[in-house]
């Protein structure tokens, strides 16, 4: 965000196009194919959400987590991860030189953190992260391929592709995976 706002504008000399075309949308994927969900322990708006509820917690003893403001509507199914992926695939594709410029990739990542903060605040970090997310609910699709997965904090290999085989199918599923 910083190099966004502060640094050269050019987008051939601002790190922060790459990062985000380059790095994020398409190393990321490859790597979760690869080696399972690699996004979600590094995940920034996870770790803010989460540490926010810890913390929100702490104020009102004897709870190990803060609780959710409302009950995530099912018929929301994965339809706010959708709509962050459509957005973000029209940023790419469509908004052309637009869509590279530092200054508004830079702004747009503000703005996203603001949704994700909101949703976490209104539903709970983790019911948010696994169907608000638009990133964190993309990725994970990628590492249901991956001949690794983590259960219950520990690494267990898997037949390829067998992780996409146990996929729920709630209200958004299908359009999520074709957009």
């Amino acid at each position: 965000v910083y190099f966004g706002f502060a640094g050269n504008q050019d987008p051939g000399r601002n790190v922060v196009p790459t990062f985000v075309y380059v790095f994020f949308w398409a190393m990321i994927p490859l790597l979760s194919a690869v080696l399972g969900d690699v996004f979600r322990p590094f995940n920034p708006w996870r770790a803010v959400g989460l540490g926010s509820s810890w913390l929100r917690a702490r104020v009102a003893p004897g709870r190990h987590h803060a609780p959710a403001r409302f009950a995530y509507p099912e018929k929301l199914g994965l339809w706010p991860a959708l709509l962050g992926l459509f957005a973000f695939g029209w940023l790419e594709l469509v908004a052309g030189e637009d869509g590279r410029e530092p200054k508004l990739l830079a702004t747009l990542m503000l703005v996203y953190l603001a949704f994700q903060l909101v949703g976490m605040a209104m539903f709970g970090p983790r019911r948010w992260l696994e169907r608000g997310d638009a990133f964190g609910v993309y990725f994970e699709f990628f590492s249901r391929i991956a001949p690794l997965t983590v259960v219950k904090r520990a690494l267990h290999a898997r037949v390829p592709l067998s992780g996409l085989t146990d996929i729920t199918s709630i209200a958004g599923t299908v359009v999520f995976i074709c957009t």
